[in-house]
């Protein structure tokens, strides 16, 4: 990603520019996106050989901890999906970085070799997260799709360590149970309610055709309902507001 650079006028001394570029580099970068509309990773991450370290993949994000992250603005909308993917192409991701297993929602361990990331903000919300994969032929396929979610905390910065592992998190849900059927490799992810804040959406999985692997994936959010009493309380005002009108015609 490119970093942003400010002009500084000559009456400007020195370390003052290079306090407010080096602010500038550092600052997350907020995409808006509308209704329906397309997320962007802030980061991709693949393996690229057996037993070998990890290798990071640079797009519109980096895994440094200190370098701009996209975040995904989903604030000021009303309830929405939307989508996102990705194609893995071998041999990145072809090969096991690392295995995840989640035994209180009933998984089985899982080979990861690549992990996608997309940094959100959102308003409270009811949330949940899908992925699939169409596995037509041996030149194109992934599996062992899984989807995490963790808080996002941009002073801590963003990092995905050697094991996979997202440094400075807290984790909200663990990675989530894949099915890998034929022809459609898929997992759901039921978050369930969210606070208003930023967060991480985390994809991963396994590049298994000798070509490539293409996945899809939407993220659902709608609002939060209001509670028994509250319902209560504003039709209480509503039939208090009508009265009033009619008392004073």
């Amino acid at each position: 990603m490119s970093r942003q650079t400010r002009d500084c006028s000559p009456w400007l001394a020195g370390a003052v520019c290079a306090v407010l570029g080096a602010g500038a580099a550092q600052a997350d970068t907020v995409v808006p996106v509308g209704m329906g509309g397309t997320m962007t990773a802030t980061m991709t991450w693949a393996d690229t050989a057996a037993n070998t370290t990890p290798n990071p993949v640079y797009g519109t994000g980096t895994n440094s901890g200190t370098s701009p992250a996209v975040i995904n603005n989903l604030i000021g909308n009303p309830a929405s999906t939307y989508i996102f993917g990705n194609t893995i192409y071998a041999p990145n991701g072809s090969y096991t970085g690392f295995t995840v297993s989640d035994l209180a929602q009933g998984q089985a361990t899982e080979n990861i070799g690549f992990l996608d990331s997309y940094v959100i903000n959102v308003p409270s919300a009811m949330a949940n997260s899908s992925v699939f994969s169409l596995n037509l032929s041996s030149q194109l396929g992934l599996s062992d799709l899984t989807m995490r979610l963790y808080d996002y905390t941009s002073a801590n910065g963003y990092q995905v360590n050697s094991t996979g592992s997202v440094d400075n998190a807290q984790l909200i849900d663990n990675w989530s149970q894949s099915t890998n059927g034929m022809p459609i490799a898929s997992s759901i992810l039921n978050i369930g309610t969210l606070q208003a804040g930023k967060y991480v959406l985390e994809v991963g999985g396994l590049e298994t055709g000798s070509v490539s692997g293409t996945y899809a994936g939407q993220l659902n959010l709608t609002p939060v309902p209001l509670p028994a009493a509250a319902w209560l309380m504003v039709s209480g005002l509503g039939a208090f507001g009508a009265f009033r009108r009619r008392r004073t015609s």
